[in-house]
């Protein structure tokens, strides 16, 4: 009989086809080979509780009526706290809910032999008040917003209580394992691991790239700085009738970047297309002329790191996540995070580099194979062994 884990997360597809990000369902799906795995996620109004979903046993827990399940899911439960303050209120019920379907599975005959909470907070929080009392090893994922959203004294006590009671904690990105290095008392539990890129799907194409497309695959949030990217392709969208831009996800700031494309006169041009299926995204990887991430934070972002396996060439705010997927290979273009000036300067003198985009893309196409998902979660199943 396999080993069991059970997975918590907070983001999860809601249903077959959902467009929620899959990061973790797709780790799962890897992992299941060498496990039996279990996901515990929040319910939705519209989603099974109980179902097999690509292979993969779900949990879904009821926190509120279905119609007040609003905490998870779309911009994230960070932003949809920001946006609706009140939803504050669910967390409490989220808490006890999450708590009670873990329990409920220590409870089988055939309970986790480990348990892998996705974010420090809440699933970390939770998984380690429940198995406070057993000696079932815990493994904490954080994935950045976790890490670099939630500061404070409140939340270093929090993030603090949660990683002394864990086996080995995992990050996405150097940024959040820097911040991580100050409150693990024990830093060899500490891994840097990103969840890595399908990089047998997002592959390269002999399409011709377009002349001037230029791409954004994300959340529609404020610490992605979209309005900073649209600022600064306005002047140049403006000067060619030919480009567009392509703004491919969704969120909270989706009226208002609508809004500023209509006010700076360039709705023609700008391309809202909303969450958008693997095959869709990996056909605008493949014909883009330039992806674009203006982020002012980031963990890992998954987005740039599959328009790299697929030869795309990039432009991204100067954080060390980009730093760390660049490699000092010259893959990526850096500006600086909110200038608006800088981003179009950039834009503007790789647009016209065409050598350049193709070196760019072939060492891109490289670099991303050492970060193949398929490596990754090898190195995830020996962790999860070992602990």
């Amino acid at each position: 009989m396999l080993p069991k884990v059970v997975v918590l997360t907070s983001t999860f597809p809601r249903w077959s086809g959902d467009a929620q990000p899959r990061f973790v369902l797709e780790l799962c799906q890897r992992l299941a080979s060498d496990f039996s795995i279990t996901v515990i996620a929040p319910h939705a109004e519209g989603a099974a509780e109980y179902e097999r979903l690509e292979g993969i046993d779900v949990v879904r827990f009821r926190y509120a009526p279905s119609h007040r399940e609003l905490l998870c899911y779309g911009s994230g439960m960070a932003n949809n706290i920001r946006n609706h303050p009140w939803r504050i209120l669910l967390l409490p019920g989220f808490l006890k809910a999450q708590a009670k379907a873990l329990r409920n599975e220590l409870l089988k005959t055939n309970g986790p032999s480990v348990v892998h909470a996705h974010w420090l907070f809440p699933q970390g929080f939770v998984a380690a008040h429940v198995l406070r009392k057993n000696n079932i090893p815990l493994m904490v994922t954080a994935h950045g917003s976790d890490v670099l959203v939630l500061k404070g004294w409140f939340w270093k006590w929090l993030h603090r209580r949660t990683l002394s009671r864990v086996q080995c904690v995992t990050t996405v990105g150097p940024e959040v394992r820097r911040q991580l290095q100050k409150l693990v008392v024990d830093v060899e539990k500490l891994h840097l691991l990103p969840l890595g890129v399908d990089t047998e799907y997002f592959v390269p194409s002999d399409k011709a790239r377009d002349c001037f497309s230029l791409l954004y695959v994300g959340r529609l949030v404020p610490e992605k700085g979209v309005h900073i990217l649209i600022q600064a392709c306005s002047l140049l969208l403006n000067s060619f009738p030919e480009g567009r831009l392509i703004i491919a996800g969704d969120g909270v700031e989706r009226d208002s970047l609508i809004n500023l494309v209509e006010y700076l006169g360039v709705g023609q041009q700008v391309e809202f297309v909303g969450w958008l299926d693997k095959s869709a995204l990996l056909e605008l990887y493949q014909t883009a002329t330039l992806c674009i991430a203006p982020s002012f934070s980031e963990g890992f972002c998954l987005a740039v790191a599959e328009a790299m396996a697929c030869g795309c060439p990039l432009i991204a705010s100067d954080l060390p996540a980009f730093r760390y997927l660049d490699a000092g290979m010259d893959i990526i273009t850096f500006s600086e995070a909110g200038k608006v000036k800088d981003l179009e300067l950039a834009i503007t003198s790789l647009i016209n580099m065409v050598d350049k985009r193709m070196e760019m893309a072939t060492k891109g196409r490289k670099r991303i194979l050492e970060l193949s998902a398929q490596a990754q979660a090898t190195t995830y199943a020996s962790i999860l062994k070992n602990i």
